[in-house]
């Protein structure tokens, strides 16, 4: 969730899942349970979806349609950014801080000490 916000988007979340709606606002056959309303994708756009299977990962529903702007690169930046907050949850949890943040050629390096 953290990691949509920052990128400007205020996800919806369905415990049980909920199906996407279309830019015509029909209801599409994906269920998602984490949903960017098309409103805040674009203006002919379709829901974005984050479905959760059974391990509890997160398997991305993005419509072709919305797929030239919301693509792989938007996709692992996103995943970056969730990568990132987890292992600074993670590492608190730990007793942790965090000393430097490197971002450099696609890549974050963290470093921690107690």
């Amino acid at each position: 969730m953290a990691a949509l916000e920052e990128e400007g988007f205020h996800p919806e979340v369905s415990e049980e899942g909920k199906q996407l709606e279309g830019y015509h606002g029909d209801k599409r056959k994906e269920l998602a349970h984490v949903i960017i309303p098309r409103k805040q994708v674009g203006g002919s756009s379709n829901d974005i979806g984050f479905a959760k299977d059974a391990s509890g990962k997160y398997q991305a529903i993005i419509s072709e349609f919305d797929r030239g702007r919301h693509g792989d690169k938007w996709l692992n930046k996103v995943k970056q950014r969730y990568a990132t907050k987890m292992a600074l949850k993670l590492a608190r949890a730990k007793g942790l801080k965090l000393v430097r943040e490197v971002r450099a050629n696609n890549k974050i390096t963290m470093v921690f000490n107690t």
